[in-house]
Protein backbone atom coordinates (compact mmCIF):
# COMPACT_ATOMS: atom_id res chain seq x y z
CA UNK A 1 0.00 0.00 0.00
CA UNK A 2 1.51 3.34 -1.10
CA UNK A 3 1.10 6.06 1.54
CA UNK A 4 1.63 10.03 0.31
CA UNK A 5 2.92 12.59 3.02
CA UNK A 6 2.27 16.33 1.71
CA UNK A 7 4.39 18.93 3.89
CA UNK A 8 5.55 22.40 3.62
CA UNK A 9 7.47 24.23 6.10
CA UNK A 10 10.08 23.14 8.60
CA UNK A 11 7.79 21.94 11.38
CA UNK A 12 5.61 20.30 8.65
CA UNK A 13 8.90 18.48 7.47
CA UNK A 14 9.52 17.37 11.00
CA UNK A 15 6.52 15.90 11.53
CA UNK A 16 6.42 13.90 8.13
CA UNK A 17 9.48 12.93 8.74
CA UNK A 18 8.90 11.54 11.88
CA UNK A 19 5.94 9.76 10.38
CA UNK A 20 7.72 7.92 7.39
CA UNK A 21 9.48 5.67 9.11
CA UNK A 22 7.11 5.32 12.18
CA UNK A 23 4.35 4.05 10.19
CA UNK A 24 6.20 2.22 7.89
CA UNK A 25 7.71 0.30 11.02
CA UNK A 26 3.98 0.05 12.92
CA UNK A 27 1.90 -1.28 9.51
CA UNK A 28 3.62 -3.96 7.70
CA UNK A 29 3.30 -3.66 4.06
CA UNK A 30 3.28 -0.27 3.72
CA UNK A 31 5.10 1.68 1.89
CA UNK A 32 5.20 5.35 3.19
CA UNK A 33 6.44 8.53 0.42
CA UNK A 34 7.92 11.55 1.46
CA UNK A 35 9.37 13.90 -1.37
CA UNK A 36 12.56 15.23 0.89
CA UNK A 37 13.35 11.74 1.66
CA UNK A 38 12.75 9.47 -1.73
CA UNK A 39 13.53 11.88 -4.91
CA UNK A 40 17.46 10.92 -5.75
CA UNK A 41 19.82 13.60 -6.39
CA UNK A 42 19.40 14.74 -9.90
CA UNK A 43 16.06 13.29 -10.14
CA UNK A 44 13.68 15.01 -12.09
CA UNK A 45 11.65 15.70 -9.06
CA UNK A 46 8.23 17.47 -10.91
CA UNK A 47 8.17 13.85 -12.76
CA UNK A 48 8.52 11.83 -9.64
CA UNK A 49 6.05 13.64 -7.73
CA UNK A 50 3.96 13.50 -10.01
CA UNK A 51 4.41 9.82 -10.20
CA UNK A 52 4.14 9.13 -6.56
CA UNK A 53 0.54 11.51 -6.56
CA UNK A 54 -0.64 9.02 -9.44
CA UNK A 55 0.53 5.50 -7.88
CA UNK A 56 -0.54 6.69 -4.12
CA UNK A 57 -3.33 4.70 -2.24
CA UNK A 58 -4.06 7.20 0.74
CA UNK A 59 -2.75 10.67 1.31
CA UNK A 60 -1.87 12.51 4.75
CA UNK A 61 -1.53 16.55 4.82
CA UNK A 62 1.12 17.62 7.36
CA UNK A 63 -0.83 21.04 8.06
CA UNK A 64 0.79 23.75 10.50
CA UNK A 65 -0.29 27.35 10.58
CA UNK A 66 2.79 27.57 7.84
CA UNK A 67 1.66 25.54 5.74
CA UNK A 68 -2.51 26.04 5.98
CA UNK A 69 -1.94 28.15 2.70
CA UNK A 70 0.86 26.30 0.75
CA UNK A 71 0.15 26.05 -2.99
CA UNK A 72 2.32 23.15 -3.22
CA UNK A 73 -0.16 21.44 -0.15
CA UNK A 74 -3.26 22.53 -2.23
CA UNK A 75 -2.05 21.02 -5.04
CA UNK A 76 -0.69 17.62 -3.63
CA UNK A 77 -4.23 17.79 -1.56
CA UNK A 78 -6.41 18.10 -5.04
CA UNK A 79 -4.10 15.25 -6.57
CA UNK A 80 -4.73 12.73 -3.80
CA UNK A 81 -8.23 13.25 -3.99
CA UNK A 82 -8.63 12.74 -7.36
CA UNK A 83 -5.96 9.80 -8.21
CA UNK A 84 -6.18 8.02 -4.09
CA UNK A 85 -7.36 4.84 -4.97
CA UNK A 86 -9.19 4.20 -1.63
CA UNK A 87 -10.29 7.80 -2.10
CA UNK A 88 -8.52 9.01 1.36
CA UNK A 89 -6.85 12.34 2.39
CA UNK A 90 -6.43 12.99 6.02
CA UNK A 91 -5.44 16.39 7.32
CA UNK A 92 -3.16 16.08 9.82
CA UNK A 93 -3.76 19.29 12.57
CA UNK A 94 -0.20 20.66 14.53
CA UNK A 95 -1.09 23.77 15.87
CA UNK A 96 -4.29 24.42 13.58
CA UNK A 97 -8.31 24.03 14.30
CA UNK A 98 -10.49 22.24 11.83
CA UNK A 99 -12.45 26.05 11.88
CA UNK A 100 -9.21 27.27 10.02
CA UNK A 101 -8.87 25.11 7.06
CA UNK A 102 -9.15 27.22 4.02
CA UNK A 103 -11.94 25.76 1.58
CA UNK A 104 -10.51 23.70 -0.64
CA UNK A 105 -8.87 21.77 2.34
CA UNK A 106 -11.97 22.00 4.25
CA UNK A 107 -14.07 19.39 2.16
CA UNK A 108 -11.41 16.39 3.85
CA UNK A 109 -12.65 15.02 7.59
CA UNK A 110 -9.22 16.08 9.41
CA UNK A 111 -7.54 14.50 12.92
CA UNK A 112 -5.85 16.78 15.13
CA UNK A 113 -2.62 15.96 15.73
CA UNK A 114 -2.21 14.52 18.96
CA UNK A 115 -2.27 10.59 20.20
CA UNK A 116 -5.92 9.90 19.53
CA UNK A 117 -6.27 11.78 16.45
CA UNK A 118 -2.87 9.96 14.83
CA UNK A 119 -4.50 6.41 15.93
CA UNK A 120 -7.81 7.51 13.83
CA UNK A 121 -4.97 7.79 10.78
CA UNK A 122 -3.38 4.60 11.63
CA UNK A 123 -6.80 2.96 11.86
CA UNK A 124 -7.60 4.77 8.40
CA UNK A 125 -5.14 3.30 6.59
CA UNK A 126 -5.21 -0.39 8.11
CA UNK A 127 -8.74 -0.54 6.65
CA UNK A 128 -8.03 0.87 3.91
CA UNK A 129 -5.14 -1.54 3.17
CA UNK A 130 -7.37 -4.70 4.45
CA UNK A 131 -4.20 -6.50 5.99
CA UNK A 132 -4.55 -9.62 8.50
CA UNK A 133 -3.44 -7.58 11.70
CA UNK A 134 -6.49 -7.61 14.17
CA UNK A 135 -7.27 -3.92 15.35
CA UNK A 136 -6.34 -5.21 18.80
CA UNK A 137 -3.14 -5.54 18.06
CA UNK A 138 -2.19 -2.63 15.97
CA UNK A 139 -3.81 -1.09 18.89
CA UNK A 140 -1.34 -2.13 20.95
CA UNK A 141 1.65 -1.74 18.67
CA UNK A 142 0.40 1.68 18.56
CA UNK A 143 0.41 1.97 22.33
CA UNK A 144 3.73 1.20 22.23
CA UNK A 145 4.96 3.16 19.18
CA UNK A 146 3.30 6.40 20.50
CA UNK A 147 5.62 7.78 22.57
CA UNK A 148 8.68 7.63 20.46
CA UNK A 149 6.58 9.47 17.64
CA UNK A 150 5.56 12.08 20.21
CA UNK A 151 9.33 12.80 21.24
CA UNK A 152 10.56 12.93 17.77
CA UNK A 153 7.81 15.04 16.42
CA UNK A 154 6.90 17.64 19.29
CA UNK A 155 3.23 15.96 18.56
CA UNK A 156 2.92 15.42 22.35
CA UNK A 157 3.47 19.56 23.18
CA UNK A 158 -0.08 20.26 23.59
CA UNK A 159 -1.71 23.88 22.01
CA UNK A 160 -4.72 25.34 23.04
CA UNK A 161 -6.13 28.77 22.09
CA UNK A 162 -7.61 31.08 24.89
CA UNK A 163 -9.00 33.67 22.48
CA UNK A 164 -6.13 35.30 20.97
CA UNK A 165 -3.85 33.58 23.40
CA UNK A 166 -2.04 30.46 22.80
CA UNK A 167 -1.54 28.01 25.97
CA UNK A 168 1.19 25.47 25.31
CA UNK A 169 2.02 22.53 27.65
CA UNK A 170 5.29 20.42 27.29
CA UNK A 171 5.12 17.24 28.59
CA UNK A 172 8.01 15.98 30.81
CA UNK A 173 9.39 13.91 27.98
CA UNK A 174 10.21 17.07 26.21
CA UNK A 175 12.70 17.73 29.34
CA UNK A 176 14.50 14.60 29.52
CA UNK A 177 18.28 15.47 26.70
CA UNK A 178 18.81 17.58 24.28
CA UNK A 179 17.04 15.42 21.23
CA UNK A 180 13.66 16.29 23.13
CA UNK A 181 14.83 20.18 23.86
CA UNK A 182 15.81 20.81 20.45
CA UNK A 183 12.27 19.57 19.13
CA UNK A 184 10.66 22.12 21.63
CA UNK A 185 12.82 24.83 20.99
CA UNK A 186 12.33 24.01 16.85
CA UNK A 187 7.78 23.99 18.07
CA UNK A 188 8.25 27.29 19.58
CA UNK A 189 9.91 28.88 16.40
CA UNK A 190 6.92 26.97 14.22
CA UNK A 191 4.44 29.22 16.61
CA UNK A 192 6.25 32.04 16.14
CA UNK A 193 6.55 32.32 12.40
CA UNK A 194 3.24 31.14 11.93
CA UNK A 195 1.81 34.17 13.34
CA UNK A 196 1.51 33.81 17.10
CA UNK A 197 1.69 36.99 19.06
CA UNK A 198 0.32 35.94 22.35
CA UNK A 199 1.90 32.57 23.76
CA UNK A 200 1.98 31.14 27.31
CA UNK A 201 4.00 28.34 28.14
CA UNK A 202 3.13 26.49 31.35
CA UNK A 203 5.80 24.47 32.46
CA UNK A 204 3.94 22.45 35.38
CA UNK A 205 5.14 19.20 34.22
CA UNK A 206 9.10 20.15 33.37
CA UNK A 207 10.28 18.89 36.42
CA UNK A 208 14.01 20.66 37.48
CA UNK A 209 14.93 22.06 34.13
CA UNK A 210 18.32 23.09 34.80
CA UNK A 211 20.01 21.90 32.00
CA UNK A 212 17.36 22.85 29.06
CA UNK A 213 17.16 26.18 29.17
CA UNK A 214 17.50 26.79 25.74
CA UNK A 215 14.17 26.00 24.71
CA UNK A 216 13.42 29.55 26.32
CA UNK A 217 15.71 31.81 23.54
CA UNK A 218 13.30 32.03 20.72
CA UNK A 219 10.38 33.40 22.84
CA UNK A 220 13.09 35.82 24.27
CA UNK A 221 14.37 36.62 20.94
CA UNK A 222 11.00 37.46 19.86
CA UNK A 223 10.17 39.78 22.91
CA UNK A 224 13.42 41.67 22.61
CA UNK A 225 12.48 42.37 18.58
CA UNK A 226 8.47 43.04 19.61
CA UNK A 227 7.51 40.37 17.22
CA UNK A 228 5.28 38.63 19.97
CA UNK A 229 4.84 38.36 23.69
CA UNK A 230 5.71 35.15 25.62
CA UNK A 231 5.25 34.52 28.82
CA UNK A 232 6.13 31.59 31.07
CA UNK A 233 4.31 30.01 34.39
CA UNK A 234 5.49 27.14 36.73
CA UNK A 235 8.97 28.82 36.12
CA UNK A 236 10.60 25.93 38.55
CA UNK A 237 12.81 27.38 41.40
CA UNK A 238 16.07 25.52 40.15
CA UNK A 239 15.48 27.04 36.89
CA UNK A 240 15.32 30.73 38.25
CA UNK A 241 18.17 30.74 39.78
CA UNK A 242 20.56 29.39 36.66
CA UNK A 243 19.02 32.45 34.87
CA UNK A 244 19.45 34.72 37.33
CA UNK A 245 23.34 33.60 37.62
CA UNK A 246 23.71 33.92 33.88
CA UNK A 247 21.73 37.70 33.84
CA UNK A 248 18.95 36.53 32.20
CA UNK A 249 16.63 36.61 34.59
CA UNK A 250 15.32 40.04 34.03
CA UNK A 251 14.40 39.20 30.13
CA UNK A 252 11.55 36.69 31.19
CA UNK A 253 8.32 37.05 31.69
CA UNK A 254 7.27 34.45 34.11
CA UNK A 255 3.64 34.26 36.71
CA UNK A 256 3.08 32.02 39.37
CA UNK A 257 -0.42 30.32 38.02
CA UNK A 258 -1.79 30.37 34.60
CA UNK A 259 -4.63 32.56 35.96
CA UNK A 260 -2.21 34.90 36.26
CA UNK A 261 -0.47 34.52 32.80
CA UNK A 262 -4.36 35.44 30.99
CA UNK A 263 -4.76 37.91 33.34
CA UNK A 264 -1.68 40.12 31.84
CA UNK A 265 -3.29 39.42 28.39
CA UNK A 266 -6.42 40.97 29.52
CA UNK A 267 -8.15 37.01 29.68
Amino acid sequence: MQVFLSWSGSESKRVADALKSWLERLVPGVNVWLSCADIQAGSPWGTALHEQLKRADFGILCLTPESLTSPWVLYEAGALAMSSQVGCVVPLLVDVGPEELPAPLAQFQSVHGDKEGTWRVVRSIHGAQGSGMTEEALREAFERAWPGLASQSGLSIRTEHRGDVLLVTPSASHFWDEDAVKVLREKMKALLRGGEKRIVVDLAEAGRLTSALSFLFPGLAAGQRKEADVVFVNLPAQARDLLEVTRLLPLVRYFPTLDDALAYFGR
